[in-house]
């Protein structure tokens, strides 16, 4: 995945890259938690560096104040942020952006989220895509019917966001579980 730095980072890239002086380094921005490798010269003039780049998540819900704290929480934790409101919105970002995890509400308008996860797998480029559930619906029915479609997990709203946080680093291969 490509990722381009903005002009607001490059000084935070400089700082995560400072002291690497030779050969190969690999380095991880503080701020960004962006892991940076140098490519330096065997004279030391710094050739450039490779950013890998963050990964990216699309979050879907109907109400902003979630989507506004999803974003906020995934962003603080190093993730890129597509979002959208309604199935349809959420169908067509997945296959413009292609998402690294999608984070997804049951009750969302046009087509409702267990409606989007079945489109999601039934496509070739979203099958591999890990979703995962977030809902106030909490009966057990729900629940496994969700599970059934292919996502991954299921949570229950009100969710605690670090927890969160920690469980789609562990499935995005960032973190280890808890």
């Amino acid at each position: 995945m490509a990722y381009r730095p903005t002009a607001k980072c490059s000084n935070r890239y400089r700082q995560a890259t400072n002291g690497l002086s030779r050969g190969r380094h690999a380095g991880v921005c503080p701020y960004e938690r962006i892991e940076v490798t140098c490519i330096v010269s065997p004279n030391g003039k710094k050739l450039g560096a490779i950013i890998h780049g963050m990964s990216k998540i699309l979050c879907v819900d109907d109400d902003p104040d979630i989507l506004r704290l999803l974003r906020r929480g995934c962003e603080l934790h190093g993730f890129t942020v597509v979002t959208a409101q309604d199935g349809e919105a959420a169908l067509e970002a997945a296959v413009a952006h292609c998402p690294d995890l999608v984070m997804l509400d049951v009750g969302i308008p046009i087509k409702d989220g267990r409606d989007v996860c079945r489109e999601l797998k039934e496509r070739s480029d979203t099958r591999a895509i890990p979703v995962i559930f977030l809902s106030a619906h909490t009966d057990q029915f729900s629940r496994r019917l969700c599970l059934e479609l292919g996502a991954e997990d299921f949570i229950e709203k009100p969710f605690d966001l670090d927890a969160l946080m920690r469980k789609v680093g562990y499935m995005l291969g960032k973190e280890r579980p808890l």
